[in-house]
This record gives C-alpha cells, sequence and structure tokens, in this order.
C-alpha cells in the first residue's frame, strides 16, 4: 500500500477537542436529547463506557424482576459484554451465531430463552444488525427485554429502521473506534417507558464525570496526533495507546458521562449519517472485490441489513495459523486488519457459565478464522478495492506476503487468480471529498481497537 491504512471510522481533530471542552456543563445533556432524538426513543442517557451502559441497563431489570437470573447472550462477541455481565451478579448463557452474519442465531436463541431468562442481549456485529425483528418476537413471548448492543452499529438499519430502536432498551458506543466516534463513552437508550424510572434511579447513583479533565484532554490531543495514517506505525509501538490489545476488563468505577466526551460524541452524532455512508460505498466496493473469492466469505448484508461497516469482517477457509499469518502479513503492509476475538465467552478464565451451558461450535469457529479488515474513513475506492486484493494474494500465498495488489489493476495478480479469472473491472474513483474537507482537511482520529 503506499500508505498504512488504520481502522478508523470517522474523523477527530485537535479542533473537535477544543470545541467540545468550550461547550460547557451542559453538554451532557444536550448530547443525551440530540441521541434520544435521533433514535426516537423515550430517554438517553450518557454514561462512561458502552460496557457500563449494559451494567447499568441489568441492575435495572434485576430490580423489576428479581426472579429472573439469566442473562442470553452470543458466544461470540466482544469480552466487555460478557464483563458486563459478570459484574452484574447473573448467569450468562452463551448461545451460538450465525456463519453467515457472524450474530446471534435465532433459532438457538429461542431455543435457550425460558422463564429465567432476565434480558437477551443482542450485538449488531461489525457494523451489519442482527435480525432483530424475530429476536424481539422471541423476546416478547418469552416476557424478556432484548437489549440491543448497537456499539459497532450507529446508524445502521435493519428494513429501513435504526437499530436501537427495536429493544426495549439498546446501548451505544463513543469508543475510538466506532462509527459513533468519541473519547470512550456510552449512551443507553430506553424505549420502553415503563423503565425509564427505573434506570433514572440507577444512573443517579452514578457518580458525574465532572466537566473537564486536563490530563485526558491532553491525552486526546496525542491521540489526534497519532492517528494520522503516517504515524499508525509509531501509535501501534506505543504501549499506553494498546493499539490492536483485546480489552477484557470492566470499568473501575463507572459514572456518567463527563461534558467534555459528551461533547465530542455530540460533533460525531452530527457527522454520524455522512460518514456512515462513505464507508458503506467503500465496504460494497471491498465486498464486490471478494465476490467469488474462493477461500474468503464476507459477512452477510443483504436486506434487510443496511450495514455500516464499522469493519469489513470474513469468514477465512484456513486453519487458525494461517489466519494468524494472512494477519501479520497485512499488518505489515500497512493495512490494519485484525482477527477477534481470542476465544468463545464462555472459554474466558473469568467467566461463570450458567448450567446446561455447551458449546457453540459456530462461534468456536469464528474465533479461529474470522479477520476483519479496516474501512478507513479517509480511503477511496481504489484503495479501498486494493486492501481487498492485498487479502486474497495474502491467503494465496499462505500469509507470506500482503501482495503485490495496486490500485491500477494493468496485470494479473494472484488475486485475479483466485477468483477464476480477470478480477472485477474498476470502478470510477470514489467521491473522497468528505475525507478532504471535514474539519478543513485534518487527517486524524483514533487509535486503538477495542476501546468503548
Amino acid at each position: 500500500m503506499s500508505r498504512p491504512i488504520p481502522a478508523i471510522p470517522m474523523p477527530l481533530g485537535w479542533s473537535d477537542v477544543l470545541a467540545a471542552c468550550l461547550m460547557g456543563p451542559g453538554a451532557a445533556q444536550a448530547f443525551e436529547e440530540a441521541c434520544r432524538e435521533y433514535h426516537g426513543a423515550v430517554k438517553a442517557f450518557a454514561i462512561s463506557s458502552g460496557r457500563a451502559a449494559i451494567w447499568v441497563a441489568l441492575q435495572a431489570l434485576k430490580r423489576v424482576r428479581p426472579e429472573r437470573t439469566r442473562v442470553l447472550l452470543p458466544a461470540y462477541t466482544c469480552p466487555t459484554v460478557g464483563r458486563a455481565v459478570m459484574a452484574a451478579g447473573l448467569s450468562g448463557l452463551c448461545v451460538d451465531v450465525s456463519l453467515d452474519d457472524f450474530n446471534l442465531d435465532v433459532d438457538q436463541t429461542a431455543a435457550a430463552i425460558d422463564d429465567t431468562t432476565l434480558a437477551v442481549i443482542a450485538p449488531h456485529m461489525f457494523g451489519t444488525p442482527a435480525d432483530v425483528v424475530r429476536l424481539r418476537e422471541i423476546c416478547q413471548t418469552s416476557g424478556a427485554p432484548l437489549i440491543e448492543d448497537a456499539a459497532q452499529a450507529s446508524g445502521a438499519r435493519f428494513d429501513g429502521r435504526l437499530v436501537g430502536t427495536f429493544g426495549e432498551m439498546a446501548v451505544l458506543s463513543l469508543g475510538r473506534s466506532k462509527s459513533l466516534r468519541g473519547c470512550r463513552g456510552g449512551v443507553l437508550l430506553v424505549n420502553d417507558p415503563d423503565l425509564v424510572g427505573v434506570v433514572a434511579e440507577e444512573v443517579s447513583h452514578l457518580p458525574s464525570g465532572g466537566w473537564l479533565s486536563a490530563s485526558e484532554v491532553c491525552r486526546q490531543l496525542a491521540i489526534c496526533t497519532l492517528s494520522a495514517p503516517r504515524m499508525w506505525q509509531m501509535a501501534k509501538q506505543l504501549p499506553w495507546l494498546h493499539v490492536g490489545a483485546e480489552d477484557q476488563e470492566f470499568d473501575a468505577k463507572p459514572e456518567q458521562l463527563s461534558a467534555w466526551k459528551a461533547g465530542l460524541g455530540s460533533l460525531a452524532l452530527k457527522r454520524l449519517e455522512a460518514y456512515n455512508a462513505h464507508r458503506a460505498r467503500l465496504g460494497r466496493s471491498m465486498d464486490q472485490e471478494l465476490s467469488g473469492a474462493l477461500r474468503a466469505h464476507s459477512q452477510a448484508k443483504a436486506s434487510p441489513r443496511e450495514s455500516v461497516y464499522a469493519r469489513l469482517a470474513l469468514r477465512l477457509d484456513c486453519s487458525r495459523d494461517e489466519r494468524d499469518a494472512v494477519e501479520q502479513a497485512l499488518q505489515a503492509e500497512g493495512i490494519d486488519a485484525r482477527a477477534f476475538y481470542s476465544r468463545a465467552i464462555y472459554q474466558y478464565n473469568w467467566w461463570t457459565p450458567a448450567p446446561h451451558q455447551g458449546p457453540c461450535p459456530n462461534a468456536e469457529r469464528l474465533v479461529a478464522t474470522n479477520l476483519a479488515l479496516p474501512v478507513y474513513w479517509g480511503m477511496d475506492e481504489p484503495e479501498a478495492e486494493a486492501v481487498a486484493r492485498a487479502l486474497l494474494n495474502a491467503l494465496l500465498a499462505g500469509g507470506r506476503r500482503a501482495g503485490s495488489a495496486s490500485t491500477s489493476g494493468e496485470s494479473e495478480t494472484e488475486a485475479d487468480m483466485m477468483h477464476g479469472g480477470r478480477s472485477c473491472a474498476r470502478r470510477g474513483a470514489a467521491n473522497d471529498q468528505l475525507a478532504r474537507t471535514d474539519d478543513k482537511g485534518q487527517r486524524a482520529s483514533a487509535a486503538t481497537d477495542n476501546s468503548d
């Protein structure tokens, strides 16, 4: 690649951080109201992280239905979701996932739910919606609320309707690698008016996040600088950024979201639709480049799903070792490809499984064979296609090299042969005016993968 391609979905510059700091202590309330209005929710609460928002939701439901003690969640998801369940003192039953869309398997969820189920947590993995219509029907039949985890999918839609609006509650994330991008934070959306009071009481017990923290602001300014593509290789070497590290921790001190972080969230929300649309164009170009590939299967996104392409998630037909070699080869080329996650939820040593927890073979298979490609906001379509071809070349080479994919497409590459012939015809250059003009040309954004 001619330059590094980080997994940064939306820009964030110094001017954004400074503008957020000037919004004043009322910024948190303004952000909550903006999120509520955008989603059509009854109420929105800004909290210190997405995982803390899940924890608050579960704490509230425990008060409403204390006789129910079990939570259903996918076996393949971010470990912090499982951590939130454990922190709430509940029993978790992991349900297997679909190898097509990497989300909760609806039929297995229906088989697992019963009158002990307090809630079902349904993440929208990598920005692609789960089948929330069927999941909601299952939950309503059993009297268990549906909590949508839209941390990776802010702005995604299912059947034309925003995710986060189907469940009784939903969680958003302002993590630095998320589509609604900020400086760590979360939002708990409440769609059921009967739950607003009990959630508000739980939130009232959280300490205030305050207005400004000089050390956090300085850290975020440093991240903005280090997130430029040319600085990305340096950023990956800095231990305090934890780039690519798997986050398995729960918040030491959940709190209400500080005003300046909420201010960043407000700025991100105003840009959300535009950058989601831009990444969707890039992601569709990558999907088209990979269509027909023999060993790379893209996460299903067929209608009625409208993905926001937080990353382009794939399932590879190879061993775990070969997948890891492909990841390393792409990283050596400056392409921030990542495998998520290191194991199924029930295999972590901090997890206490519910009785009768069985194996989830699809989840374990995804752990061993998934690879997520970056959909960087600053790319154009030729660059996006080159990333896809580099993956195919690396697969064909067994991970020994990420390949010589060029944006010109003049010569037949190993990626062409993997498709059984010439690769897809070059499409016209993408309109990257969005990336060039936003924030007065400042190319800066996030520098970590798993924070929320």
